[in-house]
């Protein structure tokens, strides 16, 4: 399981940024708010220009080191300039949550639109393995508190440990397995949908579709792993199948084209050209309904 590290700061006089905070401006007037990170004589070993305490160093550098992504408001983005382009952790993905627009953004920036529950999950997947957790940050910007998150599916009679993956229904395999064309929803990097038809299949109690490695799609989920899929079976169109999830992993070589051959036989009722490179999405649903 990993952890969500959340920044909260509280002023005297319950303002965290002074007057006329902006780009080029940060807090605005009225001094700096974390001296600490500056007063001391021991050099940060994460962040150049930190000098600290060296019992504020010793814990300070533990915990950013281990940060693997970064949540943002959209104030604190504006009021940062943006950082630059980049984040303000050396190595972490940026985060931003806002409901507006942002063409700005760069490759280590994402913008998510619909909800810090999305944009905790898409930081979690982008930390990686655990370990690295994801940092949320408000205008004053520094990791205060520590909160576990829990896994997203134990069945009853597991613990988190024996964590497992969603079983498909029978009645969502069926349409899976058949040769109903699927679409595929991703978000584009300024947060807008993106959907395209793709041939679906399964791989145990996983979703499956096939793509080009540098193809739209592929991009955006290597991006951001989020996925909704629709697909209406041509025997009952109205008994359509709508899947939620996320990418867990990607298929390459033999393995992969064992999958696309497989896949491609229901569709065409052969094996997939090798004219063209082709890798595996294996999709994790944490959701599945039919009708």
């Amino acid at each position: 399981m990993s952890k969500v590290i959340s920044a909260h700061a509280v002023s005297v006089d319950g303002y965290i940024t002074g007057r006329d905070p902006g780009a080029g401006r940060g807090l605005g007037d009225g001094g700096t708010l974390l001296d600490w990170y500056f007063d001391g004589d021991t050099p940060g070993k994460v962040f150049d220009g930190f000098r600290l305490s060296e019992p504020s160093s010793r814990v300070f550098d533990a915990l950013a080191g281990h940060v693997g992504a970064v949540v943002a408001g959209r104030n604190t983005y504006e009021d940062s300039d943006r950082f630059g382009g980049g984040s303000p952790h050396p190595t972490a993905r940026l985060f931003v949550l806002s409901h507006r627009p942002a063409p700005e953004m760069t490759e280590r920036q994402t913008l998510v639109t619909t909800g810090i529950e999305d944009a905790i999950a898409a930081a979690r997947e982008a930390a990686g393995d655990g370990r690295r957790p994801p940092a949320l940050r408000g205008r004053a910007g520094e990791p205060l508190v520590t909160a576990r998150t829990e896994p997203r599916h134990v069945p009853t009679g597991t613990t988190p440990d024996q964590e497992t993956t969603m079983t498909l229904t029978p009645d969502v395999r069926r349409v899976l397995d058949g040769a109903s064309i699927a679409h595929l929803a991703s978000v584009l990097p300024d947060g807008a949908p993106h959907s395209v038809p793709v041939w679906i299949g399964t791989h145990g109690d996983h979703v499956v579709i096939l793509t080009g490695p540098d193809s739209r799609k592929a991009r955006n989920l290597r991006r951001d792993p989020r996925i909704a899929l629709s697909l209406t079976p041509a025997d009952n169109p109205f008994q359509p199948v709508v899947i939620r999830g996320r990418v867990v992993e990607w298929i390459e070589g033999e393995a992969a084209w064992e999958i696309v051959d497989r896949i491609a036989a229901k569709y065409i009722g052969g094996p997939y050209t090798r004219a063209e490179e082709r890798v595996v999405a294996l999709i994790e649903p944490d959701r599945q309904i039919m009708g």
